[in-house]
């Protein structure tokens, strides 16, 4: 299992970037899957940093 950084795209502009989907799950607070779909898909979820957009950084 590769582990790929995690993007979250708050509503004010502000960029957070979590090593892996571990990371964003024990920050945002929210299901590992819920964190996964988002990412594949580029959605928003609300979170307790607010409403963000979730999304996987660019393979290197």
């Amino acid at each position: 299992m590769k582990r790929r950084k995690v993007i979250a795209v708050a509503d004010n502009g502000e960029e957070y970037i979590f090593a892996s989907v571990t990371d964003s799950v024990k920050i945002l607070n929210i299901a590992p899957t819920t964190v996964k779909r988002h990412a594949e898909n580029n959605t928003a979820v609300s979170t307790k940093l607010g409403v963000v957009v979730l999304k996987y950084a660019p393979e290197m």
